[in-house]
């Protein structure tokens, strides 16, 4: 009884699971989905940035601004995780800007043609490119800190590895199906229509069904 009830609680998480990475690996074939968070927050100054500002900007720092976020992005079957930062020495906070964002983290969701993400996405030549999985780190030499980070993987394996628990409980409930309507041992397949009392199964020795003993 345990292990039954294992076995359905496993097949529905899987379930919950399969329906939304098989929509978004489809879906992905044809849009390309984005959704992203953004804030910007105030680090202290340090003795580095005062010296880059001296150098850069000819101003004295008087804080560091940081503006972090975090992305995720379907397309054509894959999925990328990104996360970006980037710092800068400055003297004051823009009063708007601080206003509508500093400590105001923004959601941001775009959806368009793959058509038109094709450019953003550098898909590589490589193998593992080619069967959707990357990893990369940009760093803008020309910036105080800007570091870019993605991960990218295909979402296909997910949704396969989630559809074997339904695939095999589909595959019992058909088989239960089909020998119940034909007068089989549920257990193991035994004809048992000769069998109008109800008798145990002469090869497994599983009592039969009542829909068994009627069909």
């Amino acid at each position: 009884m345990r292990g039954r009830w294992f076995r359905r609680l496993v097949t529905a998480l899987s379930l919950a699971v399969f329906v939304p990475v098989a929509i978004m690996c489809v879906r992905s074939i044809w849009v390309e989905d984005c959704i992203w968070r953004n804030n910007s927050t105030e680090d202290p100054i340090t003795p580095e940035a005062r010296d880059y500002a001296q150098k850069h900007g000819g101003f004295e720092a008087k804080l560091i601004g940081r503006t972090e976020g975090m992305a995720a992005a379907t397309y054509r079957g894959k999925l990328m995780l990104g996360h970006y930062r980037r710092r800068e020495p400055m003297s004051r906070w823009d009063d708007v800007f601080e206003r509508e964002y500093v400590n105001h983290p923004q959601w941001q969701y775009r959806a368009r043609e793959v058509s038109l993400a094709r450019d953003a996405w550098n898909e590589g030549s490589g193998f593992w490119d080619r069967i959707g999985f990357s990893r990369g780190t940009t760093k803008e030499p020309t910036q105080f800190d800007d570091v870019s980070r993605a991960i990218t993987f295909p979402i296909w394996p997910i949704a396969l590895l989630t559809a074997i628990a339904p695939g095999m409980s589909l595959r019992r409930w058909m088989r239960k199906r089909r020998r119940l309507r034909g007068g089989l041992c549920l257990a193991c397949g035994y004809d048992l229509r000769e069998n109008p009392h109800g008798r145990r199964c002469p090869e497994c020795g599983m009592l039969p069904h009542v829909s068994t003993m009627r069909g």
